[in-house]
């Protein structure tokens, strides 16, 4: 399931969210589900969360046979570097994404504030840190705003080190977030979660429930579970 919004107070949604999924000949497949959310402050949002995704996308097809955890790694580097080399450090976007593959297995990627929690049992629990002062010092950054500064992002260029996470296997369903959703209390989104049925109408009501509250940001999400 993929949800996107542009809130109340953006002139335009420059969020991006997109999925690839790739069959091989000898049965071997994988999806990849991805968000990319802007820098705020940096020049051609829009643009940049667009070729994050689309050169991250084509490095996984290049790099389809590496080990999964090098394939990610490598192919956001590689997104980071194009990114880098178009825009100067002048622009740059967050990169969550989670990857089924046919034997069963997951994993996730982050760079960035974007998120990727995991939610069975009624619980919510957030699977990535933020790349943020706050998050890597596990500080709120509502005390102090400067805590909420982006220390690495796709467009950085060199010292970049993408997170490869492991994912839970068990029945679980994966949310990828970007800001303008996970702002909300993670109570509240667990709360809205566990009263729903059906993942689309996770999708829709925390969107219009970030709208509710304001809707300061474009508000995009993926559910995600197994898909192969």
């Amino acid at each position: 399931i993929i949800g996107s919004d542009i809130g109340l107070k953006r002139a335009e949604n420059q969020d991006r969210v997109a999925v690839l999924r790739m069959k091989f000949e000898n049965n071997k497949s994988f999806l990849i589900a991805a968000l990319s959310d802007v820098i705020g402050g940096m020049t051609e949002g829009a643009e940049c969360a667009s070729q994050t995704i689309a050169n991250f996308f084509i490095e996984c097809i290049h790099l389809r046979n590496s080990p999964t955890p090098e394939l990610l790694s490598l192919a956001a580097s590689a997104a980071n570097q194009k990114i880098y080399s178009k825009f100067n450090g002048h622009g740059g976007a967050t990169l969550s994404c989670v990857i089924f593959e046919s034997n069963g297995s997951s994993l996730g990627l982050n760079v960035g504030d974007s998120r990727i929690y995991s939610y069975s049992q009624n619980l919510l629990k957030q699977v990535t840190v933020d790349d943020t002062i706050a998050g890597q010092l596990n500080k709120n950054e509502e005390l102090n705003p400067t805590m909420s500064k982006l220390i690495q992002f796709i467009g950085l260029g060199e010292g970049l080190e993408p997170h490869v996470i492991k994912l839970p296997t068990s029945n679980e369903i994966i949310f990828i977030t970007s800001d303008g959703i996970h702002f909300l209390e993670n109570k509240l989104m667990e709360t809205v979660i566990r009263n729903v049925t059906e993942n689309s109408k996770a999708a829709i009501r925390l969107i219009e429930l970030s709208k509710w509250c304001g809707g300061h940001d474009n508000a995009s999400l993926i559910i995600a579970s197994s898909p192969i």
